[in-house]
């Protein structure tokens, strides 16, 4: 399904901006959570008819890594991932 690999490809972003972060890099966290931000505005809306639990899980874990980007806080780690996307 078209929507689970557009919601793989969000929390992969988001686990890659944690992974960039890492490197007190701003360029590449930024970059990152573009790109989280993108992939998840890109099948939102379906997603919602079908996964709406993922998708609040992808946008809370997107605001986590926004608010911790806007505080400069380039190192802070992503909440863990509590579900898994369907199969």
């Amino acid at each position: 399904m078209h929507l689970k690999k557009i919601l793989s490809f969000a929390v992969a972003a988001l686990f890659a901006l944690s992974l960039g972060a890492c490197s007190s890099a701003k360029a590449p966290a930024e970059q990152a959570l573009k790109a989280a931000e993108d992939a998840l505005n890109a099948g939102k809306a379906d997603a919602m008819k079908y996964i709406p639990e993922q998708v609040k899980s992808a946008e809370d874990a997107l605001k986590t890594a926004k608010d911790a980007f806007a505080k400069k806080d380039y190192r802070r780690p992503l909440p863990p991932r509590t579900t898994s996307l369907p199969r």
